[in-house]
């Protein structure tokens, strides 16, 4: 019946073989979880710039790659639609080197490149992005979510020096898909 597979306790398996309470119960945790998570964010002024980027990613259930890949141009914010069509990476050059760059890549698939409508949070924090960008300029001093080179390490240091327990991005994308 179901395809997706959801990420247990325990490890993956298929929506189908749940029952239909379990499912329910695990997104209405999930739910509970963003929550509780983008509070925690809002509250800690350490973490007060990274609030748009997690309300993207979490209002969008997009990859970090795809998000931090995002142009103006993918973000139709008239008809509130973010078109997903390439991702953005951060590559070594070489297996013997540390210098890295960036990549774009398309999605592994036809499947991965769609149309997603923006609900209110979504455009608000786009919006508020853009107008800032406007205003400043596009590069933030202070090395944020549009900056993407060190967007793992530096939410991971901010999380470190404020006390906080080190999460992984990856596992705040729910399985919408």
């Amino acid at each position: 019946m179901y395809d997706h597979y959801v990420r247990d306790g325990f490890g993956k398996k298929k929506i189908g073989e749940s029952k239909y309470s379990d499912v329910l119960q695990f997104y209405h945790d999930l739910l509970e979880q963003q929550r509780a998570f983008m509070g925690y964010i809002a509250k800690r002024p350490v973490f007060v710039g990274w609030l748009p980027f997690f309300t993207v990613l979490l209002g969008t259930s997009c990859r970090i790659g795809e998000v931090v890949g995002l142009r103006w141009e993918d973000v139709d914010r008239e008809k509130r639609i973010i078109s997903v069509n390439h991702a953005m990476s951060y590559y070594p050059r070489r297996d013997d080197t540390y210098k890295c760059e960036f990549r774009i890549s398309l999605p592994k698939t036809e499947a991965g490149i769609r149309l997603l409508p923006m609900m209110q949070q979504v455009y608000d924090a786009l919006k508020g992005e853009y107008d800032r960008q406007m205003e400043e300029g596009f590069f933030r001093s202070s090395g944020r979510w549009d900056d993407g080179i060190h967007l793992h390490q530096s939410f991971r240091n901010d999380s470190q020096s404020s006390g906080g327990e080190q999460g992984y991005q990856e596992d705040l994308r729910s399985s919408q898909r």
